[in-house]
């Protein structure tokens, strides 16, 4: 893709990753992959929330952004129109996770809403706005990474970590012996 732009690595300002929550696998590689190429030519490196990208489509003044985490749960989160958090991400059962959301307009963001809808409809948020979103959030994550690079911020490439929200299944499982 450099090649085909006519860039070099090295005129990268900086290098961005999902962080999750979302597949184990997949968040491990790419921010692996943001790292090294960071650490390898001394640049900083930006890990951005999964939950963050989805707020970013959304235009509500509070935007609770919600993905199926499977199981009968859902990572949720509310975002301010800044991106900021309002109310911590989590894993919960769907039902609880409405239930805790604060009072107040609400957007209900979601790269598929459909398997929410039925929740939606038969609670106090029924008539609340609605948008769905590209399942591809790269360019969310860009933007966001981007922001905050124009805004001085910047991490070391050691210090990112990925943003799991529950603990694999192999931890889950996992048994003293």
């Amino acid at each position: 893709m450099l090649a085909r732009h006519a860039w070099s690595l090295h005129a990268i300002d900086g290098f961005a990753a999902a962080a999750g929550p979302g597949s184990f696998t997949g968040i491990r590689v790419g921010l692996t992959a943001i790292k090294g190429l960071a650490e390898a030519e001394r640049k900083p490196a930006f890990a951005v929330s999964n939950l963050r990208a989805i707020a970013w489509h959304g235009s509500g003044p509070l935007r609770a952004v919600l993905m199926d985490a499977r199981r009968g749960e859902v990572y949720g989160a509310v975002y301010t129109a800044a991106l900021d958090l309002a109310q911590p991400e989590t894993v919960a059962e769907l039902g609880v996770w409405l239930d805790g959301l604060p009072e107040g307009e609400m957007e209900f963001v979601a790269a598929d809403l459909e398997p929410f809808r039925p929740a939606l409809d038969g609670s106090r948020f029924a008539l609340a706005a609605r948008r769905q979103t590209p399942r591809a959030l790269a360019g969310a994550v860009g933007l966001i990474a981007a922001a905050r690079l124009e805004s001085g911020a910047g991490t070391d490439p050691s210090l990112i970590d990925a943003n799991y929200v529950r603990r694999s299944d192999a931890e889950l499982l996992w048994k003293d012996r």
